[in-house]
């Protein structure tokens, strides 16, 4: 039987204030799960959000987002790209939209049951889980740019105007047939078109790729020319570009993810005051003052309430 349910913007806790969003939720007898829609952003904004574990497949029909897991991986989606996600456990993920805009997105969540039945399946967790993780980049996770016959079912799907019964018959068939499209194009069928290609090299693809790195390096993170050189920018633009789109400095982002990620060290129990002062780069009396003024209390504090 198929079931559709549709997700507006007050259902959504954790989406930033001011968004709005409208997605419909498709799931049909093989299990298959389809969730489309458009999240509104009126300027840039963060979320956080528990991903359930299992396989994920989908894609970007516009916009941006950039995605963190952990303290360590991190990576990013623009518009046409499509990605398949092999996820062993439930983790929390955060999404990062830099710029105002309209993101629309469609993803697939697939039973594990069904890899073992389906070798196309099978062979697309592969090429998440046997490549060897780009550094700093998420764990069995693969993207590609989408293939035009992708982007055509893609689009069917986001301007289905069928109602009644028969929306939900045709949108669990669409989902299915995006399904094995995505499939195919990740192995490189032959008989599936050319990717859509597009455009590559922009300022906010380089920039979000500078983030990714800070992301992945920020307990060493590169020097302000270094990181310019790598992702193709001059330091001056770079460093005002980043500023606009992210809402912060480059060495005020590095200095937040060393804060959290000492906050953390500490309130397990992994670190030392002393070890997490070292672990941030910092000396401790200047560690315990950054600390506070980060968090409004001190290192010890947060230690000793463990």
């Amino acid at each position: 039987m198929t079931e559709v349910a549709h997700i507006q913007g007050s259902d959504i806790p954790y989406l930033p204030e001011g968004s709005t969003c409208s997605y419909e939720v498709v799931t049909g007898g093989r299990g298959v799960t389809l969730m489309s829609g458009t999240a509104q952003f009126s300027s840039p904004g963060e979320w956080t959000n528990r991903e359930g574990q299992g396989i994920s497949l989908g894609l970007v029909l516009g916009g941006r987002v950039s995605m963190d897991v952990g303290a360590r991986e991190s990576d990013y989606l623009s518009s046409l790209e499509s990605f398949i996600w092999v996820q062993p456990e439930a983790v929390e993920m955060r999404h990062v939209v830099p710029e105002a805009q309209a993101l629309t997105t469609i993803f697939l969540t697939v039973p594990e049951t069904m890899r073992a039945a389906y070798d196309l399946l099978d062979a697309a967790c592969g090429l998440a889980t046997g490549a060897p993780q780009r550094k700093g980049g998420i764990a069995n996770f693969h993207k590609s740019p989408l293939s035009a016959y992708s982007l055509a079912v893609a689009r069917q799907i986001a301007d289905c105007t069928h109602v009644g019964p028969l929306r939900g018959f045709y949108l669990e068939a669409k989902s299915i047939e995006l399904l094995i499209a995505l499939l195919q194009e990740m192995q490189g069928f032959s008989d599936v078109p050319s990717p859509v290609i597009c455009p590559r090299g922009s300022s906010v693809e380089r920039l979000m790729e500078a983030r990714r790195i800070l992301v992945a390096e920020f307990q060493s993170p590169p020097s302000l020319d270094a990181l310019a050189v790598r992702i193709g920018m001059c330091t001056s633009g770079m460093t005002a570009g980043f500023r606009r789109m992210f809402g912060q400095s480059v060495v005020a982002f590095v200095q937040e993810r060393r804060l959290n990620h000492a906050f953390t060290a500490l309130r397990e129990g992994q670190l030392t005051v002393s070890q997490a002062a070292y672990s941030a780069g910092y000396s401790r009396a200047y560690f315990s003052t950054l600390f506070r003024r980060r968090f409004g209390q001190t290192p010890g504090d947060v230690a000793t309430r463990r």
